[in-house]
């Protein structure tokens, strides 16, 4: 390999890697929503269920 093509290397190696960090970041940013809108879920789910047995 020629200084030109591993400087070309190594900037798509570090291409890759960044897009690869924000990939997990993302990912990691939307199990933590989807983790707060399944307690939101069931916290109203609960709510429901108190007003439906109160009325029973």
């Amino acid at each position: 390999m020629n200084i030109a093509q591993e400087k070309e290397y190594k900037e798509a190696m570090e291409a890759y890697q960044e897009k690869n960090n924000e990939k997990a970041q993302l990912t990691s940013t939307l199990v933590e929503l989807v983790n707060e809108s399944e307690k939101f879920r069931m916290r109203k789910l609960e709510e429901l269920s108190k007003i439906v047995n109160s009325n029973t």
